[in-house]
């Protein structure tokens, strides 16, 4: 399940080539997740989310970057694991961008909060009322 226009194969190889100052990074590690990332995204284009699913949590074991974290969270609402794919959509939002971070970043960042808002209307909750056997209120619910 597409949400929107993915982020593009190209925009994973400028992303990752980019350094995240937090993480050491190996050019090694680079390259990988920058190969993970493309195969990823041609599994979300064949819609074989799972093997998206797999190669974006690899890509993002090794360097952690929205647009990653972004193709994971579309894989994973495609495989119906809507819980999982809101918690990746908002950990992108929790993270936010860098100043003077890449385009990618960014637009990776604006599609998390639509895509986040396409989904949530389909994950079920619960909400509890409680109340006294007459049916008032109970007093000091903790």
């Amino acid at each position: 399940m597409r949400l929107t226009t993915p982020v593009s194969v190209a925009a994973f190889a400028l992303v990752l080539a980019a350094p995240v100052a937090s993480l050491a990074q190996s050019d090694t590690d680079r390259a990988t997740a920058r190969g993970l990332g493309k195969d990823g995204e041609q599994a979300l284009d064949a819609k074989d989310y799972k093997r998206a699913e797999d190669d974006f949590r690899r890509a993002d074991s090794l360097i952690h970057a929205p647009t990653l974290v972004l193709g994971l969270a579309r894989a994973l609402a495609g495989e119906g694991k809507l819980v999982e794919a809101q918690e990746a959509y908002q950990r992108i939002m929790r993270d936010g961008v860098a100043p003077g971070a890449p385009d990618a970043f960014k637009r990776a960042l604006d599609s998390a909060k639509t895509e986040l808002q396409t989904i949530e209307p389909k994950i079920g909750g619960v909400t509890i009322t409680v109340k006294a056997a007459g049916g008032g209120d109970v007093p000091n619910v903790k």
